[in-house]
């Protein structure tokens, strides 16, 4: 009953205003999001899908298919949870018999995603690429920035490199250009 309400005030909300700074859908799409995943924010590749999960990607799911050609810098929230949502396994202990149908229908509609964004007027596929875009530089970002934190721990004073090229980001996360590395830096 809860996810209805979600899915109808963010019909309301974006048949009422179609800015791209609508607050009322950065809200509600936002808060869905958080619901479609067991543990928001953070990849665990051992956590489960639970019945509420399956219930509110579904519900998601919807209003993607019904408008998203309203759905503007918000894509960038819901593409986080689909990405989030691709290291965590679909078949889980936690989900009943009753929803199997509904995770094998989530499943297809990942599959398919490419496909339907071929029916997004030019407006609306720029701020999917877009957002697909900063989740692009943020994951490589997010990369460089561990992968900075795993040498700078392991050494001591001396910053010796494991790996014989590092990519080089710059501040906007940005790959700038490919160097090799031979020996240690000191």
């Amino acid at each position: 009953q809860t996810l209805e309400s979600y899915e109808e005030l963010a019909f309301a909300s974006m048949a009422m205003d179609r800015a791209p700074d609508n607050l009322r859908r950065h809200a509600i799409l936002t808060s869905l999001c958080k619901l479609c995943l067991p543990s928001w924010g953070k990849k665990r590749t051992n956590t489960q899908l639970k019945e509420s999960n399956i219930d509110a990607i579904w519900t998601l799911i919807r209003i993607i298919h019904t408008h998203y050609e309203d759905i503007f810098d918000e894509w960038h929230a819901i593409l986080s949870t689909l990405d989030q949502l691709s290291s965590i396994s679909m078949s889980s202990k936690k989900i009943p018999d009753t929803h199997a149908k509904s995770v094998n229908d989530i499943s297809c509609s990942f599959v398919r995603l490419p496909e339907f964004t071929t029916s997004f007027s030019s407006e609306a596929l720029s701020h999917f690429v877009t957002s697909l875009i900063k989740l692009s530089n943020g994951t490589l970002f997010g990369i460089q920035t561990e992968r900075s934190s795993n040498l700078s721990r392991e050494t001591s004073g001396k910053l010796s490199l494991s790996e014989n090229t590092i990519d080089k980001v710059d501040n906007s996360g940005q790959i700038s250009d490919n160097f090799s590395k031979e020996s240690s830096l000191g």
